[in-house]
C-alpha cells in the first residue's frame, strides 16, 4: 500500500493546503489529509476533516479529466475492500466517529472512505429546479373525510360558538398544516360574510356604526405557529390556497417592519406564519403595532392556530405559546396529538425533565376537545404510518452508509434527513449522501432538510451528541405522513450514543401518551424482575416501536436505555414493593397487607428504608396525590403507629372469627405469620387504663368484640311454640350466630335483609308475625352487642 506519509510540518501543511485550494493536488491524496489531521489539535482536526469532505465533493463535481482522490496504491473494489491502515487512517476513523455523534473510539471499519468515489455521478434530483406551479399532498378519501370532520367541528366552535379556546386531537401526520389552513380560510370567509350582511342591512356607514359595527373594511389577522420543519411547506400551501384572499407574511428577523405592519389594526387581511422559536419576536411586534396608550394591553388578533401543540406543553421556551399573557388573541385553536389539559406530556417521566417544565393546567385552559382521533385508530385505518426506532451499530460515516444501504434494501426507504440541523449535521449529510448514492445507485439520499419542500420523509437520522427531543418530535408530522409504498417511518439513532436513543424515546412519549404509560409500566416490571426486561416481558407498546427486523438483544437494549433514563425511579421501587408484598402476603385480600419493616430487603434493596422515606414525604406533603393513592392501594399507611394498630386489629378480627371467643391469652401468637396478638391486646388495655387510647381506636376495638363482649347462651333465644315457626326462627338464629362477629355495617345490612324478607306486608308466610317478634327480641343483641 506504499509508505505511510509522515506528519506535515505547519509551514509545509499551509503550502500543501494552498495547492489543494487551487486544484493542483498533484500527488496529494487523502493519506496526506490523514497526516494533517493526525498532527493537529482536536479543534483543527474537525475543521480539516470537514474541509476535506467538501473538497472531495467539489472534486467529484469536476470534469472527468481531473485526478481522482484515492489512497496511493489502494485498488477500488466497491467500498468493500481492505488496505494497510496506519496511524493517519486511524485518526480519520476517530474524527469520523466524533462527527457522527459518538466518542472517538478506535474502531475497525469495513471499507475506506475514498474508494472510487470519483465515479459517482450526481443524481437527477440533485439539479436545482424551479418550483412547480401547483402543490398537493397525497391523501386517501378516508383522510379527506377526517380533515372535513375536524375542520367542521373546529369552525363550529371557533366561529359559531365563539369559543375562546378549542382543541383538536389529531396524531402527527394526519392533518398537519391542512386542517389549520382550512380553519383559517373558513374563519376568514365567515368574517367576510358577516361584514357583507352588515353592509346589506345598513348601507350608510353612520347607520352601521350606530348598529355596533365599528369598521367599514374587513379586518382579519390570523397567526399560525408551526414546528420549523413544516414552515416552508405551510408557506407554499398558504400562498396557493389563500394568497388571493389574504396577504401571507412569514415571520423573519429581516422582515421585522413588515411583521409589525401586519399586526396593525388598520392592516389588510393577513395570515402570519411563524415558528415556535419566534414567539418572543411576535409578542414584541404586537406591542409595537399598538398605539402608545394601548401597549400594556395590545389589540388581540382574531385567530391564533398552534400546530403540534403537544410539543408546546412539553416545556421550554415553546411553552410561551400557551401563556395567556404572552400573546393576545380573541380565539385560539390548538391542534395536538394528545390531550393538553391536566398533566403535561412527559409528566410520568421521572429524570431528565425540562428545567422549565410546565405545571398541571386546568381543564378549561385549552377549551373543549371538539374532535378526537386516537393513534390506534389512525394506524388501523391507514391514516398515518407507525413509527419505529432503528439502532445503528456503526459509529462512523462509512459503516453507517453501509447499514443504511442494507436498510434501504430491506425496507425500501429512499429519503433520510439528518437532525437536528446544524453545521455538523450538514457535514455528516454530505459524507453519507455521497457514499449512499454510490451504494444504492442514487435511489436513497441523505439531506439536512435545508431548503427541502418534501411533505414527507422515510427516516430521520439523529447525529448530535446531546440532541433536543423536541427537534426530533418536530419531524414526526412529515415522518408519519402516508405515501404509496411507505409502511413505517424510521427513527435512526447510533446505538453507542445513549442520549440519542433516550431522545428518541422521549420524543415518542411526548407524541403519544400510551408510550409514556408504557415506559412507566416498564419501570414497574424492571423493579419486580430486578433486571433488564426480556423480550417477552417488554410492554407491547414499546416492543412495537422498535424495528421489527431488529435482533432480540438489540430490542432489549434499546428498551432498557429508555426505561433507565426516562423511567421514574419511584416506579422501580414501587415495583419492588409490590413483589415483596406478593411474596410475603399470605392473608386474604380483605385483610390489610403485611408491610415491610426497616430491616426488610428485596433482592438486596432496602425496601423497608424506602418505605420510611415515603412516609416522611407523605406526612410533609411532598408526595404527589397519585403516588399516595398507589401506596394506599397496597395497604401502606402514613403513620407507623396507625399501621401497627391496623395490623393488630386485623389479627384480632381473624382470631375472634375463627376461635369464636373474645378471650385472647396474653401469650397467644399467630402460628401462620408469628404475629404476637396477645401482646397487642395487653398493650391496648394498658393504653385504655392510662387514658391514652383514642376514641377511634376504642370504637374499632369494641367492634372487634374484645374482652368486655360476652358469649350469649342458647337460653337467651325464645322460639315460638308452633313447630313450623320455631323451625324458621332456629334457622334465623344460626344465621345470626354465624355473622355476629362481622363488622357492624355488615350486621346491619344482614338484619335489614331479614326484616324485608319476613315482614307481614311483604311475606305471605303465615308465620311472618312470629318471625318478626323473634327478630325484635334479638335486635339489640345482634346489632348493639348488649
Amino acid at each position: 500500500a506504499g509508505p505511510t506519509p509522515q506528519p506535515l510540518q505547519p509551514l509545509r501543511a499551509r503550502r500543501w493546503w494552498r495547492r489543494l485550494e487551487k486544484g493542483r493536488g498533484g500527488d496529494v491524496g487523502l493519506c496526506n489529509v490523514a497526516a494533517v489531521v493526525g498532527s493537529s489539535s482536536a479543534v483543527l482536526r474537525r475543521l480539516l476533516l470537514g474541509a476535506a469532505l467538501v473538497l472531495v465533493a467539489l472534486q467529484l463535481e469536476g470534469s472527468a479529466g481531473q485526478r481522482a482522490w484515492q489512497l496511493p496504491g489502494h485498488a477500488p473494489n466497491a467500498l468493500g475492500g481492505s488496505s494497510a491502515r496506519g496511524r493517519s487512517a486511524r485518526c480519520l476513523d476517530r474524527a469520523a466517529a466524533a462527527v457522527v455523534g459518538c466518542r472517538a473510539v478506535d474502531m475497525d471499519i469495513a471499507a475506506a472512505v475514498d474508494e472510487d468515489v470519483d465515479e459517482v455521478a450526481p443524481a437527477a434530483d440533485e439539479q436545482p429546479s424551479e418550483r412547480s406551479s401547483s402543490f398537493s399532498i397525497f391523501a386517501p378519501e378516508r383522510t379527506k373525510e377526517v380533515w372535513n370532520d375536524a375542520v367542521e367541528a373546529a369552525l363550529k366552535s371557533v366561529v359559531d360558538d365563539r369559543a375562546i379556546a378549542t382543541t383538536i386531537l389529531l396524531p402527527s401526520g394526519v392533518g398537519d398544516v391542512v386542517v389549520g389552513l382550512r380553519v383559517v380560510l373558513g374563519a376568514f370567509e365567515a368574517a367576510a360574510s358577516e361584514l357583507a350582511r352588515a353592509v346589506a342591512a345598513a348601507p350608510n356607514s353612520k347607520d352601521r356604526q350606530r348598529a355596533g359595527w365599528k369598521q367599514d373594511e374587513l379586518r382579519f389577522r390570523a397567526l399560525v405557529v408551526l414546528p420549523r420543519p413544516l414552515l416552508e411547506l405551510a408557506e407554499r400551501m398558504y400562498e396557493e390556497q389563500v394568497g388571493d384572499k389574504m396577504r401571507v407574511v412569514v415571520c423573519n428577523m429581516n422582515r421585522r417592519k413588515e411583521l409589525v405592519d401586519a399586526f396593525r389594526r388598520d392592516s389588510e387581511p393577513v395570515v402570519i406564519l411563524a415558528k415556535y422559536e419566534d414567539m418572543t419576536m411576535l409578542s414584541l411586534a404586537q406591542i409595537q403595532a399598538s398605539p402608545d396608550e394601548e401597549r400594556k394591553n395590545p389589540d388581540p388578533i382574531e385567530l391564533l392556530v398552534m400546530e403540534s401543540a403537544q410539543i408546546v406543553r412539553a416545556g421550554g421556551y415553546r411553552a410561551d405559546g400557551v401563556a395567556d399573557l404572552s400573546f393576545g388573541a380573541s380565539r385560539r385553536l390548538y391542534i395536538s396529538s394528545r390531550r393538553l389539559s391536566g398533566k403535561a406530556p412527559g409528566a410520568l417521566l421521572g429524570p431528565g425533565q425540562d428545567p422549565l417544565y410546565p405545571v398541571e393546567e386546568r381543564e378549561n385552559k385549552f377549551g373543549q376537545e371538539v374532535f378526537r382521533l386516537t393513534h390506534e385508530k389512525a394506524n388501523a385505518e391507514g391514516l398515518k404510518v407507525p413509527l419505529q426506532m432503528v439502532s445503528m451499530q456503526s459509529a462512523n460515516a462509512t459503516t453507517v452508509a453501509l447499514e443504511l444501504a442494507a436498510l434501504h434494501r430491506e425496507t425500501g426507504l429512499r429519503s433520510i434527513q439528518v437532525v437536528p440541523v446544524s453545521k455538523l449535521a450538514r457535514k455528516v449529510a454530505e459524507a453519507l449522501d455521497l457514499l449512499l448514492r454510490k451504494l444504492t445507485n442514487g435511489a436513497c439520499t441523505v439531506t439536512t432538510g435545508g431548503g427541502s419542500e418534501a411533505a414527507d420523509l422515510d427516516a430521520i437520522l439523529i447525529v448530535s451528541q446531546n440532541p433536543d427531543y423536541a427537534k426530533v418530535a418536530e419531524e414526526f408530522p412529515r415522518l408519519s405522513r402516508i405515501k404509496p409504498g411507505k409502511k413505517y417511518g424510521y427513527i435512526l439513532a447510533i446505538a453507542q450514543a445513549r442520549k440519542q436513543i433516550v431522545s428518541a424515546w422521549r420524543a415518542l412519549a411526548i407524541e403519544d401518551g400510551a408510550v409514556e404509560e408504557a415506559i412507566q409500566t416498564g419501570a414497574l416490571g424492571w423493579g419486580k424482575k430486578d433486571h433488564r426486561l426480556k423480550l417477552e416481558e417488554i410492554p407491547k407498546t414499546m416492543r412495537q416501536l422498535v424495528w421489527e427486523g431488529s435482533q432480540c438483544d438489540k430490542v432489549e437494549l434499546a428498551v432498557a436505555r429508555g426505561i433507565e433514563d426516562l423511567g421514574d425511579p419511584w416506579d422501580v421501587w414501587f415495583g419492588r414493593l409490590e413483589e415483596w408484598i406478593e411474596n410475603n402476603h399470605r392473608e386474604s385480600i380483605r385483610i390489610i397487607t403485611k408491610q415491610p419493616q426497616k430491616q426488610d430487603r428485596y433482592c438486596g434493596h432496602a425496601i423497608g428504608e424506602w418505605i420510611i422515606i415515603q412516609r416522611r414525604a407523605w406526612t410533609t406533603g411532598q408526595l404527589s396525590p397519585e403516588k399516595v393513592q398507589r401506596l394506599l392501594a397496597l395497604g401502606i399507611v402514613a403513620d407507623k403507629n396507625a399501621e401497627d394498630f391496623a395490623r393488630g386489629l386485623v389479627e384480632l378480627r381473624r382470631f375472634v372469627r375463627e376461635k369464636q371467643t373474645n378471650e385472647v391469652p396474653f401469650t397467644y401468637y399467630n402460628p401462620d405469620n408469628g404475629y404476637q396478638l396477645g401482646s397487642f391486646v395487653v398493650a391496648q388495655k394498658k393504653k385504655q387504663l392510662r387514658g391514652k387510647l383514642s376514641k377511634e381506636h376504642y370504637k374499632a376495638l369494641q367492634e372487634a368484640f374484645l374482652s368486655f363482649r360476652q358469649t350469649v347462651s342458647a337460653v337467651f333465644f325464645k322460639h315460638p311454640e308452633d313447630p313450623e315457626a320455631a323451625e324458621l326462627t332456629r334457622s334465623i338464629e344460626a344465621l345470626l350466630r354465624s355473622t355476629r362477629y362481622a363488622l357492624q355495617a355488615e350486621r346491619r345490612r344482614q338484619f335489614r335483609k331479614l326484616v324485608l324478607t319476613h315482614h307481614p306486608d311483604v311475606s305471605k308466610d303465615p308465620n311472618a308475625d312470629a318471625t318478626m317478634r323473634f327478630l325484635g327480641s334479638v335486635k339489640a343483641w345482634y346489632l348493639d352487642g348488649d
